[in-house]
């Protein structure tokens, strides 16, 4: 028997964050695993929404002393916030070293399986004294954080700048493979913390649950008590809107387009409170509140039915020149969706999109050029149907999580890594 375990390393990760591209890579990658055959046991605090819990391959097994850490107040603010920040982590690698270190003990798995956290390190030793493979994910490294959360901050000049945790070390050192969502965050890892890494490193991009996001007839029901009449076309972005999004520049596209065309209404799909309350005085501001729904977490099972409300879907961004362009999981799903995108032209962030083909690319900070495109996709409903559909033939040949997980198990199998091949930006 095929077995892997899934280690998820933060503590009640999806009941504390119950959207966002965490979610998408969890349930894409086991449910890629269980495609190829596997077993996995998913050691964790909180159920993965939309993972098959009637797959009799899936077996969800919980971390100790959840009933004692589920009280722990870790929404306190300042330094009381952070003190008890770090008694739940403390507490919870406590119950990592138990679980896990049990886990391995008394079952044959042929790898183990587990995102770069900083809690991660916790159980490194156990898996190494096991002689246990480990495929470690690295969606961010943790040395990349206190540059990737503020736009003040700019690409650090060289690594005496940077300080790395021991914890991403311990992983790094432990894992046997590991698979990076961007070639971005690749040279990151070898620029900045250390060079031999390469040889084990892969990169793999990020990618989408095309049976779970397909085009469907259903539509989100919440939409149905909204202001969207039947001739109305719906421009929907779902996002962080974290300052990259740059909303005021976003505002100013929607608004250009609406004086084009009177009857788009915009649908902004978020998952942070503060970027809702944010999201709500800027569109005031560019007077697009009448025009305008805002959905504030909606659940991850919803989502498919939210976009496919939709008429066209917008990725976008403006880095500002401040950070290089990540990698973006939401204009994956877009496409599988089979729904008309138009997307930022930056780099690895909308790298699936090709331009005229599957959706539009707008050059960085082209408000108009933006604008424009709305319009004719607005007025061309054959166009919007046109590229819809061969964004959806694209998710399906070549996004899919299970591609994703056969390009690891290819590298597992070689018995040694290959180094990246792909070209470092």
């Amino acid at each position: 028997m095929k077995k892997i375990l899934y280690i998820v390393s933060n503590p009640f990760s999806y009941s504390r964050s119950p959207v966002g591209g965490n979610i998408s890579s969890a349930s894409g990658v086991i449910m890629g695993f269980v495609q190829q055959g596997y077993y996995v046991d998913v050691v964790t605090d909180s159920l993965i929404p939309s993972i098959d819990k009637e797959n009799d391959k899936i077996k969800v097994i919980y971390y100790p002393l959840r009933t004692l850490r589920m009280i722990t107040p870790i929404y306190f603010k300042g330094f009381i916030g952070k003190v008890f920040k770090k008694i739940d982590n403390w507490l919870f690698q406590i119950s990592m070293k138990k679980k896990v270190n049990l886990l391995v003990k008394n079952t044959d798995y042929d790898f183990c399986y587990m995102r770069s956290s900083y809690n991660g390190g916790a159980i490194t030793n156990i898996l190494q004294d096991k002689n246990l493979n480990l495929v470690l994910e690295v969606n961010k490294p943790l040395s990349m954080g206190p540059f990737n959360n503020k736009d003040t901050l700019d690409w650090p000049e060289d690594r005496r700048h940077v300080k790395v945790p021991v914890a991403e070390i311990k992983q790094y050192d432990a894992a046997t493979l590991i698979t990076v969502d961007s070639t971005l965050r690749a040279n990151w890892i070898t620029e900045f913390v250390d060079s031999s890494y390469q040889e084990k490193m892969i990169i793999n991009y990020n990618g989408v649950n095309t049976k779970m996001f397909q085009p469907s007839m259903s539509k989100n029901d919440i939409l149905d008590e909204t202001i969207i009449a039947d001739d109305d076309i719906l421009v929907g972005m779902a996002s962080s809107f974290r300052w990259y999004n740059d909303i005021d520049e976003l505002c100013k596209i929607y608004s250009k387009a609406l004086a084009q065309i009177d009857n788009l209404k915009f649908l902004f799909i978020v998952g942070n409170k503060e970027k809702e309350l944010e999201l709500q005085i800027k569109t005031n501001e560019y007077s697009l509140n009448e025009s305008t729904i805002i959905l504030y977490q909606v659940p991850f099972s919803q989502m498919p039915s939210t976009l496919n409300s939709c008429d066209i879907l917008v990725s976008h961004f403006n880095f500002h020149g401040k950070w290089p362009h990540n990698c973006s999981i939401k204009h994956l799903e877009y496409l599988s969706m089979g729904k008309a995108t138009i997307a930022t032209n930056v780099g690895e962030v909308n790298f699936a999109i090709t331009d005229g083909v599957d959706g539009f690319l707008c050059e960085q900070g082209n408000i108009d050029d933006f604008a424009d495109k709305i319009v004719e996709l607005a007025k061309k409903p054959e166009l919007r149907k046109k590229l819809g559909k061969a964004a959806r033939q694209k998710a399906e040949k070549e996004l899919d999580w299970s591609l994703n997980v056969q390009n690891i198990l290819n590298h597992l199998n070689q018995n040694s890594c290959s180094s990246v091949t792909h070209k470092i930006l």
